[in-house]
């Protein structure tokens, strides 16, 4: 099933999400400013709604503009595959280049370099806030990360960059969308894993699973 969007749809699904997410980060500014949110209020809603995002501007331009089902963007069966086994390998290489990526770093002293945790993105959320930071991090982000940078940017840029062209890519972008200079070359490395995963199954549910489990694992240890 060849995805029926372009690069001309992909790009405009990036700058959709670049120039929406600034709108929402100085929303996010103002509501914190204005007193109407606190300091993890904010960052909890700004969060919420750059995946928020992401998922809209997937839908908008592929499966909305080109009438398509939700199987073309990726969410189907790994069919031929078993879930669980290339979910497992996925996450386990994920955290495995992650880890030497992290030793290196250390062995080298570049502060700049090291990733952060989410505690220095998130003050300590209690409570609800606790509840709804876990779902944001652990659901509603890899769901839409990897719909917006696999099942809509990744298959939107193939036909021009080709698989290889277009799997560094959507990585590339994915890796800068985390906004932390420690996080370009890991989340890099993760997303050629995850765009590897979905090139290989066709299907979004082992990457989105592999994600969560990393996202939730990250989230156990910061918080």
């Amino acid at each position: 099933m060849v995805a029926p969007w372009k690069l001309g749809d992909a790009l405009r699904g990036v700058a959709v999400v670049v120039l929406g997410g600034a709108g929402v980060l100085v929303l996010a500014v103002i509501l914190d400013v204005v007193g109407l949110t606190s300091g993890a209020g904010a960052s909890l809603l700004a969060g919420a709604m750059l995946e928020g995002l992401m998922l809209l501007a997937a839908w908008f331009f592929s499966v909305r503009r080109y009438r398509c089902s939700f199987e073309t963007l990726g969410f189907r069966s790994a069919k031929g595959y078993n879930f669980w086994v290339i979910s497992i390998i996925a996450l386990v290489a994920s955290l495995f280049v992650g880890g030497i990526y992290v030793v290196i770093v250390d062995g080298l002293g570049v502060a700049i370099l090291e990733p952060p945790d989410l505690s220095d993105r998130f003050e300590k959320p209690q409570g609800l806030s606790r509840l709804a930071l876990a779902f944001v991090v652990i659901v509603m982000a890899p769901i839409a990360e990897e719909t917006f940078f696999r099942g809509f940017l990744l298959q939107g840029l193939t036909p021009w960059a080709g698989p290889i062209g277009a799997a560094i890519a959507s990585s590339v972008l994915f890796s800068l969308s985390h906004g932390s200079i420690g996080m370009l070359i890991p989340v890099f490395l993760s997303g050629m894993i995850l765009a590897g995963t979905f090139m290989k199954t066709k299907s979004l549910t082992p990457g989105i699973f592999a994600h969560s489990m990393q996202n939730s694992l990250a989230f156990t240890i910061a918080f």
